[in-house]
């Protein structure tokens, strides 16, 4: 079944699970893998270069402003989440947020605030 529509998919975080994120994407024709951030720039090279994904970041707010974003996956540790998440759904793009979605409560509780 095709999608008449590709979505343009941001990943912060580029760890372990940012990488299964990113092989599970690469299958789908729905979607391009269009941006990249994380914080280590080892990191962020290898992984651009393994998916051939040119667009690197190591600040998500500078990817969310410069890249025509549909949807961001936030794969950081669970301590990261809250930052990216809040920044995307301000700027009106959607969130795939790894789990659990925040440290506490107030985070949590942000981050859905954000969504609504």
């Amino acid at each position: 079944m095709s999608c008449s529509k590709t979505y343009r998919i941001g990943l912060v975080g580029c760890g372990g699970m940012g990488r299964h994120h990113l092989s599970v994407l690469k299958q789908l024709e729905e979607f391009e893998i269009a941006a990249l951030c994380d914080i280590v720039p080892d990191t962020l090279t290898k992984i651009g270069e393994q998916y051939n994904v040119k667009e690197r970041y190591n600040d998500f707010e500078k990817m969310y402003d410069e890249m025509d974003l549909d949807i961001v996956a936030v794969a950081t540790q669970t301590r990261g989440h809250h930052a990216p998440t809040v920044a995307a759904l301000s700027r009106g793009i959607s969130v795939l947020c790894e789990k659990p979605i925040a440290i506490d409560l107030v985070e949590a509780d942000e981050m859905v605030a954000a969504a609504a």
